[in-house]
């Protein structure tokens, strides 16, 4: 299962090893496969705007559960064949279409959140779990939230299908659009945006830290980042077909002039696991 961390907890292994980078709009090829067979593709991910965690792959299910979709968390799933081009999740197709399933064009809410952790058994994000000598069941578990809040669209969640186009916002003007999401395969983790600066005719993608983002505003359909223009237009061009190392990591931190994530220090026993909290 995926052991899902903020991208600021890296340790220090990841000083001489670089993340097992990969794009998001890969995983549209991707086949979703329960413990009898296969259960769809993947629509979109629903991430989280403060941790930046992956919280929710969504499935389409196809003629098997037309006109739904099924949220799974990426803590469900299996050893991931990355070659294979598959994602097994450790559920039958029985349990999947009897669990809470949204229309197509519904929002998440936090409820709806709340009923998928207590139908599956996950432990819930926006819980502390070292608060609990033994963790209470999903379905004790509240949100915190009013019973409006928890009914309503939940506003840190964001679908990577919908967030595609958004215009990046520099500290002096409009900079290009959102294409991809670049995330660490073991954690389930964002990292970079890929942003697609025009000019003249001339199109070119650039990598933008999650770390330099300020927020995403829906109704906007925007992206303001702590960056200028001219910094974002000069940065290393990124090419979706050559695998991001750490060399052109060290190359985009050193030409933003930012700290370098990996030298950040990492998690110790004493130290709060955010993985899980809102």
């Amino acid at each position: 299962m995926a052991d899902l961390r903020t991208p600021w907890d890296a340790g220090p292994y990841r000083e001489e090893e670089a993340l097992k980078l990969r794009n998001i709009g890969s995983l549209g090829d991707y086949e979703v496969g329960s413990v009898d067979g296969p259960t769809g593709t993947i629509r979109e991910c629903l991430f989280d705007d403060e941790i930046w965690a992956v919280r929710f792959i969504v499935l389409d299910a196809g003629d098997w559960l037309p006109g739904r979709k099924i949220l799974i968390s990426p803590l469900s799933i299996d050893e991931p064949e990355w070659d294979g081009q598959r994602l097994p999740v450790p559920l039958t197709r029985a349990q999947l279409m009897r669990g809470p399933t949204l229309g197509v064009d519904d929002p998440v809410s936090r409820l709806h959140q709340i009923d998928l952790y207590a139908y599956y058994g996950w432990p819930p994000y926006w819980i502390e779990e070292e608060y609990y000598e033994i963790p209470p069941h999903p379905s004790n578990i509240m949100s915190g939230l009013s019973q409006e809040q928890e009914k309503a669209r939940d506003p840190h969640l964001f679908s990577t299908h919908d967030t595609i186009e958004y215009r990046i916002e520099a500290l002096d003007g409009d900079i290009g659009y959102v294409t991809d999401f670049i995330f660490d395969e073991d954690d389930w983790v964002i990292y970079y945006f890929v942003v697609d600066i025009t000019e003249n005719e001339h199109s070119r993608s650039v990598l933008i830290s999650t770390e330099w983002i300020q927020r995403i505003v829906l109704d906007e359909e925007r992206v303001y980042v702590e960056l200028d223009r001219e910094t974002v237009r000069s940065s290393p061009e990124y090419d979706p077909a050559v695998p991001i190392t750490r060399e052109y990591e060290l190359e985009l931190y050193d030409h933003y002039g930012r700290p370098r994530y990996w030298e950040q220090g990492g998690d110790t026993e004493d130290e709060e696991d955010t993985r899980f909290s809102s």
